[in-house]
């Protein structure tokens, strides 16, 4: 019975790998040439060193772009800030973090963004690490029902404008390093097909992630706020971003960001068909990279269950690698989730 499954099983599948094997010729001359850049790519590093980390590791990088007016590094800007211009940008970033931060917290009962309980704050010890830009206090808490470890709750409780704003002075003065092999592994634990339609959620324009994907025949369209390279396959608003258009959707580095896990899982349903799945990958499913002011949520492996029960998702897959030419010494980290079958 088994082997008649998986007969009818790849029979059903066999159109789209007619039609995959069709577009071989021209994915392998995208390869051939993809390899030849990065050939050349590699020379380059050689001789200028290794490429420096992310801001995700804690290590900060002068932005090589220009600062535009909204305090946010302007991609593709050919003037490098002066030292005093830095140093403006990162002033007016420590100080405005500062006034979020040194908001008293009034109410100390708080409803976990994970699993939906309430958690007494007062009661919780206090998880503090210091911020590597500002050097200001991060205080964070456990939640005894989920295990994730959250906060500041400063942070998680601004509004998306103010936190926006954190942001946009944030790329004042550092720009995120190159994510495309982090987002490519991410892409490919989702196990997509060559004939589905996949959607790279927060795939940052700053990289090459996408446009790779693109290059070698995979249908991928991406969702990014910050969207300025007018790319005709990113959205930049999410409400233009198709409803239940797609069979993958994933992230990389976006989930330890987020002000609301319930609500992002929530929201990911309205994009995937019946059927669908995706990959969320953050090194951040270990309490790691705590120095960031910027990683709200830590999810945790209890934390990947309750939050996939609390939306109406099955964990499906887990993968971990090292990924060390993004993060020394960090596994590389990605769940696999799935909708649950209806009336389930």
């Amino acid at each position: 019975m088994g082997r008649l499954i998986n007969f009818l099983i790849n029979l059903k599948a066999m159109p789209g790998r007619i039609e995959a094997l069709a577009r071989l010729p021209a994915r392998i001359t995208n390869l051939e040439k993809r390899i030849e850049r990065l050939n050349g790519q590699g020379a380059l590093a050689g001789e200028a060193g290794r490429a420096a980390p992310s801001t995700e590791s804690g290590a900060a990088q002068a932005a090589p772009a220009a600062i535009d007016a909204s305090g946010r590094a302007a991609p593709g800007a050919t003037n490098t800030p002066s030292t005093a211009e830095v140093e403006a940008a990162k002033t007016a970033f420590n100080d405005y973090l500062a006034t979020l931060l040194n908001r008293p917290v009034a109410n100390q009962t708080y409803t976990c963004r994970c699993c939906g309980n309430d958690i007494d704050l007062s009661s919780r010890k206090p998880l503090d690490a210091t911020c590597f830009i500002s050097g200001l206090t991060l205080r964070r808490y456990d939640c005894p029902h989920c295990s994730v470890v959250f906060g500041p709750v400063q942070l998680i409780e601004c509004s998306a404008e103010e936190l926006g704003r954190v942001y946009e002075l944030l790329y004042g003065f550092l720009h995120e390093g190159d994510s495309r092999i982090g987002q490519e592994k991410a892409f490919y634990c989702a196990n997509p097909g060559f004939s589905e339609r996949i959607l790279n959620y927060a795939c940052g324009d700053w990289d090459k992630g996408l446009a790779n994907l693109r290059e070698i025949g995979w249908n991928v369209e991406g969702y990014e706020p910050f969207q300025t390279n007018s790319s005709p396959h990113i959205y930049a608003r999410r409400e233009d971003v198709p409803q239940k258009a797609y069979d993958v959707l994933f992230s990389h580095n976006y989930l330890e960001h987020v002000q609301d896990p319930i609500a992002f899982f929530t929201e990911c349903q309205d994009y995937i068909r019946p059927g669908g799945r995706m990959a969320h990958s953050t090194p951040c499913y270990a309490y790691v990279f705590e120095q960031s002011p910027l990683h709200l949520h830590f999810v945790l492996p209890d934390t990947v269950n309750a939050l996939a029960e609390k939306t109406g998702f099955t964990v499906s897959g887990h993968f971990a690698s090292d990924l060390d030419s993004e993060h020394t010494n960090i596994h590389f980290q990605c769940y696999v989730y799935e909708p649950k079958a209806t009336g389930v």
